[in-house]
């Protein structure tokens, strides 16, 4: 039996969910970039961050990666929910982003608490409908944005004292394209003079107009 750390959601937890949770459940730990499940390899736990962060991926045949979500402190993951219920292997990717601790709950487990807890299908299910809106927004993002709005929306959402401490590579991963095709993007807005570029690291120089080309078409 362990005790539980303090997270979103456990307050909604009855007595009895708590208990088979400190009796059954374990507390997991990964590695920075270590992978912690795979496509097609089974879900046999339902993982809840404690601290760190995990990054859900695709990957096509020629590398190219792009950025499902993410699942930091408090946060759960919905793809192992989906794969939990519907009895399916994974069909993306998870790597720990930081060094990674989570509370596991097995397989057994889970569906014992979704069967008899109403406090733990509030938890699962509110982290499940708040990740599928971010989705549908997501997918208008690509559907109905250029890839140049796509950049300017990531460079102003992560900005800080001016800066995204990040490379080129990185925001290819996120936004589901080329290194080559980002760094083409970036030399425009540069030439725009909304931001200025090293290999590491982007100065936004205008974050008025970066919004506002984010989203206007």
């Amino acid at each position: 039996m362990f005790e539980i750390p303090d997270l979103k959601g456990l307050e909604t937890l009855d007595e009895n969910a708590l208990k088979l949770i400190k009796s059954e459940a374990y507390p997991a730990f990964h590695k920075k970039n270590e992978t912690i499940f795979d496509i097609g390899t089974p879900c046999t736990s339902f993982l809840w961050v404690v601290e760190g962060s995990l990054r859900v991926r695709l990957m096509n045949e020629s590398g190219i990666e792009m950025t499902l979500y993410r699942v930091t402190p408090g946060q759960t993951c919905i793809l192992t929910t989906s794969c939990l219920l519907s009895d399916q292997a994974y069909n993306a990717e998870a790597i720990a982003e930081t060094d990674l601790h989570s509370i596991a709950i097995p397989q057994n487990l889970f569906k014992t608490l979704i069967a008899t807890s109403t406090g733990f299908q509030k938890l699962v299910f509110e982290n499940y409908s708040n990740r599928i809106s971010g989705f549908i927004q997501e997918i208008a993002n690509v559907a109905y944005g250029t890839l140049e709005q796509r950049v300017a929306g990531f460079l102003f959402n992560n900005v800080l004292d001016g800066e995204v401490e990040v490379t080129h590579q990185n925001i290819a991963a996120e936004l589901g394209t080329s290194r080559e095709v980002i760094s083409r993007i970036l030399k425009k807005l540069e030439d725009r003079r909304l931001v200025t570029k090293s290999h590491s690291r982007i100065k936004v120089l205008n974050p008025e107009l970066l919004q506002r080309l984010s989203t206007n078409a």
